[in-house]
């Protein structure tokens, strides 16, 4: 018996909810896929929400905040050598860093509050060697007048480096290194000028050899062909380097014109000094400091070449340390704070204050003025009120006098003593002390170099 064909129908064969497991399983298999194309689509509709977000602007500003074009120069030189501004490319070079000085960070208000001191000690020195004083402006440019060191090995006010130094006569070891010593380090600078301008013939030359060294210009020019500075291709750095420098001077020498104005007045720089020739050498610089009584912070910062703990001379060789002509001691206290002023040391006055014609230019004359003023006639009763109220370093009793002690004393606790042998003393009452010392009580005690209040003594009944 034949049997018949029997039709099979392939949709009812699969079972019920074959399509969405077959989703599933697709999902679990590359659901890591899946899940980042998600989070893709998710971010760039994010993106595209805040880029499409409108924005609002304070209607108060309008009208009231302004951003000007900066106008360049029609006109610029540097050490009497002429910029050719009316190059297109040397115009827009010199404006993009015109800008710089002018907008970003009021570096240049800064500048004209510091540079004021640093161009009077330097430029003399500059002229005496027979530069333009628009050499002054490279310092600026190099280090804004601060004895800093570069990543490169560069240091000093003028950024030299180490080779460099020595071989134009700086003194650089452990204990000394001349590149921090303004004057010295502005000498050797000077002939650093003088040679590249001998070698490659203009001042514009003799910057780029200054900041790349006279071996890589000599053979960027040896390469392209040229001499010129404005055709030369050179790095990043030296490439913009004369522009910084003729930038910087424009907006220093004509201020108000780029809307920077100051007070009159307001400048910063270092106070009068005086020298104290050293001729033998000083094993330990903070024992020196303290023969003449000036804080080794202060020794160091007007004498940043001094780089070590001592210093070693050489026979025959003399040094000359600068010190204020007034160092100030501030003692803090829990309420006021007392300024104290004490002449500082020197070891020899007359020797101190001469000036070598030969090493020292004329820029010392207003310290030497100051020095021969008598400090007590101008401030004769501050300064004495001021060495009035000294801090003891050693407990000394009261001397009997008739007088009343009328001002405060600062006193420095030593091992064993308390409040009733401070009253004892300095003859003045527990009470008095404790009104002149309000976190004190009667149970304080008293920690080794704390530093006591002594209020002024009274009249006994």
């Amino acid at each position: 018996m034949q049997s018949l064909p029997v039709h099979i129908d392939p949709k009812q064969n699969k079972p019920k909810g074959f399509l969405l497991k077959s989703i599933a399983n697709v999902l679990v298999r590359f659901r890591l896929p899946i899940l980042g194309i998600c989070l893709l689509v998710a971010a760039l509709f994010a993106i595209s929400r805040h880029i499409l977000f409108p924005v609002t602007f304070n209607s108060a500003l309008q009208g009231r905040y302004q951003l000007i074009a900066l106008e360049t120069p029609d006109s610029a030189f540097f050490a009497g050598e002429q910029i050719p501004v009316n190059d297109m490319d040397v115009k827009q070079r010199l404006d993009r860093e015109l800008t710089k000085q002018v907008m970003y960070g009021g570096g240049s208000a800064l500048h004209l509050k510091r540079f004021k001191y640093y161009f009077k000690k330097v430029r003399p020195i500059i002229k005496q060697l027979g530069l333009h004083p628009d050499f002054a402006y490279v310092a600026a440019v190099e280090s804004g007048f601060q004895p800093i060191v570069s990543g490169k090995g560069a240091a000093g006010y003028w950024q030299i480096m180490d080779a460099s130094g020595r071989k134009f006569g700086l003194e650089i070891n452990n204990e000394v290194d001349e590149r921090y010593h303004l004057e010295y380090s502005t000498r050797a600078a000077c002939r650093i000028f003088l040679a590249m301008k001998r070698e490659f013939g203009s001042w514009a030359n003799a910057l780029a050899a200054y900041n790349m060294g006279n071996g890589a210009l000599a053979r960027s020019m040896a390469s392209q062909g040229t001499n010129n500075y404005f055709d030369l291709k050179l790095n990043r750095e030296t490439g913009k380097y004369l522009y910084k420098v003729v930038a910087l001077k424009e907006v220093i020498e004509r201020a108000e014109n780029y809307g920077i104005k100051l007070n009159k007045g307001i400048q910063y720089g270092e106070e009068p000094v005086k020298y104290i020739s050293v001729k033998s050498s000083i094993p330990n610089l903070e024992a020196w400091a303290k023969e003449k009584q000036v804080p080794l912070r202060v020794i160091k910062l007007y004498n940043p070449w001094l780089k070590g703990s001592r210093l070693t001379i050489k026979a025959g060789k003399t040094y000359r340390i600068a010190i204020p002509l007034k160092v100030k001691k501030y003692v803090s206290y829990s309420e006021e704070p007392l300024l104290t002023l004490s002449d500082a040391d020197s070891s020899n006055n007359a020797d101190s204050l001469l000036i070598n014609v030969d090493e020292r230019p004329k820029v010392f004359d207003e310290d030497k003025q100051v020095a021969k003023q008598d400090p007590t006639t101008s401030q004769t009763g501050a300064i004495a009120t001021a060495k009035q109220e000294v801090k003891p370093t050693e407990p000394v009793a009261a001397e009997p006098t008739t007088e009343l002690r009328t001002k405060t004393i600062i006193h420095k606790i030593a091992k064993g003593e308390s409040l009733s042998k401070l009253a004892v003393m300095y003859d003045v009452p527990v009470a008095d002390i404790l009104k002149a010392n309000k976190k004190l009580n009667r149970r304080s005690t008293l920690a080794l170099d704390q530093e006591i209040r002594i209020p002024p003594q009274k009249a006994k009944n």
